[in-house]
Formats: structure tokens, sequence, C-alpha cells
């Protein structure tokens, strides 16, 4: 894929652009919106990141696909990948 390229050389403003081409084109694909959260996470950009969070969890509820929801961002960062949440430690 293009973008990849782009964040590979380090050109993450470019590769969100095209990410974000694709995406007008097919709203639907989870896991370029997934990608697009990654590398705006990747640049600081904690707002719009969460807007496409929150886009992403609607993309789910639209497909009816709810059990694949991503959780709301949490401390570890990397739970709603994992699809569970967030045990405690030591409990």
């Amino acid at each position: 894929m293009v973008a990849q390229t782009y964040r590979a050389r380090g050109e993450l403003v470019r590769a969100g652009r095209i990410t974000q081409q694709v995406l007008r084109l097919s709203p639907l694909d989870v896991s370029m919106r997934s990608w697009l959260i990654e590398l705006l996470v990747e640049q600081h950009k904690t707002e719009e990141a969460l807007q496409q969070f929150f886009e992403l969890a609607d993309t789910y509820y639209q497909l009816a696909d709810l059990e694949s929801a991503p959780h709301p961002p949490c401390r570890t960062r990397c739970c709603w990948r994992r699809k569970t949440t967030p045990r405690r430690v030591g409990t």
C-alpha cells in the first residue's frame, strides 16, 4: 500500500492524507481505519485519533459486528485489540 511506504519513509502526514482518501472511498474498511488510528497516535494527534476511534466503533455498529467492536481507549492502549477488557494486576 502506498500509505505504508510513506509511513516507512517517515512521511506520516502524507501517509495520513492518503489513508483518509481511501476511507472516503471505502468508509467501512475497518482495517484501514484502525491503521489510521495507529498513525494518528504515532503523530500525537490524540483528538483526531479519538474521533477516528469513534468512527471505527460506528462502523462496527453499521456492520452489526458488535462483538468485534473495540472497547473504549484505556490506559493499556492495546487492550481493545485483544477484544478483552483490561485485567487488574493482583486480583
